[in-house]
Formats: C-alpha cells, sequence, structure tokens
C-alpha cells in the first residue's frame, strides 16, 4: 500500500499457528523507496487466514482479518492503529471464531477490502455482502442504504471495489441488489448521499 513518493507498506498474509495463540500477519513500513524496512504486526486473533489494510487520510490505519470462509460467510476482526502499527486497539466486536451479538458484529460475506476516509469512519466489502461502514472507529457497523435503494452490493454477488479520493469523494462498484446487474454509486460528502447508480456500457 503505497503512501508516498517513497513511502508504504507490505502485509503479508497472517501466520497460521498449531500452538493455539493468537494468529497475527507481518507488516513492513518503508519511508526511504525500500532501502531499509521498518516491521510490526497485526494482530488477527484465533484462526485469521487473510487480512486487509488501508490508511486514513490523517495516517491511522486500520486492518480487518477474516477466518475460514463458510456458506456465505466468514468470521472478522476489526483493529486500528494511530502509531503506524506498532500497536494496535480492537474497539469492539469479537475474536475470529468466538460467538458474539449486537452492531459490533461484522455481517456475513467474504472480506475483499477496506477503505477509510478519517479514523472513524471506513468502508468494508467483499463478495456475498453489500457495502457496510463504521462511523464510530469499529463500534457499530451498518449497511449502506442509499435513498430509493435498500443496499448497495446484492448477496448473491456482492461489492467489488470501493475507493475514496480525499475525505469525501468516493466510487463504488457492485451488483444491483434487485438485480444482480453490475452499478457504480458515487458520493462527494463521505456517504452521506450517494447518486443513483449508474449501469456501465461495456463495448
Amino acid at each position: 500500500m503505497r503512501t508516498g513518493a517513497a513511502s508504504g507498506y507490505v502485509l503479508a498474509s497472517p501466520q497460521s499457528n498449531r500452538s493455539g495463540n493468537a494468529s497475527s500477519a507481518s507488516l513492513s513500513y518503508t519511508r526511504n523507496g525500500g532501502r531499509t524496512w521498518t516491521r510490526s504486526r497485526v494482530p488477527c486473533g484465533q484462526g485469521g487466514l487473510s487480512v486487509v489494510l488501508t490508511r486514513a487520510p490523517g495516517g491511522t490505519l486500520a486492518a480487518v482479518c477474516a477466518g475460514e470462509p463458510s456458506a456465505g460467510s466468514q468470521g472478522k476482526m476489526f483493529t486500528l492503529s494511530a502509531n503506524g502499527g506498532r500497536s494496535w486497539t480492537k474497539p469492539a466486536g469479537c475474536e475470529i471464531g468466538y460467538p458474539c451479538h449486537g452492531s459490533a458484529v461484522l455481517p456475513d460475506g467474504y472480506l475483499s477490502q477496506i477503505a477509510a476516509t478519517s479514523a472513524r469512519t471506513v468502508y468494508l466489502i467483499g463478495s456475498r455482502g453489500p457495502l457496510i461502514v463504521t462511523s464510530d472507529g469499529g463500534r457499530r457497523w451498518h449497511q449502506v442504504s442509499p435513498a430509493k435503494a435498500p443496499v448497495i452490493g446484492a448477496e448473491n454477488g456482492g461489492v467489488a471495489q470501493v475507493m475514496f479520493f480525499g475525505r469525501s469523494k468516493g466510487l463504488v462498484v457492485g451488483d444491483s441488489f434487485a438485480t444482480g446487474v453490475v452499478q457504480i454509486w458515487h458520493t462527494a460528502d463521505d456517504g452521506r448521499r450517494w447518486s443513483k447508480p449508474v449501469v456501465p456500457v461495456l463495448e
């Protein structure tokens, strides 16, 4: 993940273990074009098999780890770092593989990508699920439901990509909840309002 002309992060998959200890993923950072690297780890709880990372405009790192996929669902754990990955906090929710309830639970669907517009606002996408968002640093999550549409993304397909340009303007590519047709949504106010979906014409 590039963060500047000569800086960026490289994230590896979580290391599996058979000792019962929590898994973690190796995270390396360079600020000089790769000549030297600083290494840290992203905690992934029990059974973490995959992990995605994003960086908010202010520098906060956000990561989501996921466990073994099964029948359209995958346990997930959200964590934040305000110091470049040296330490991490888990605002709420449960470890992967542990049952829990409430709005802190990341919904069904598989993990694909996350995008942060601030340390508090993070979007998560994946196949077999809609676009979801937290506006309080991971304490609560909910589906993004624009006007005149139930949600962005479909359970039978999902959301393919989310990207933001700064703190407010963003695009989402996903399937229509009603028809499954690929559509593009746009926001210019950090997700408070979304445009009517556009169906791209492929020639």
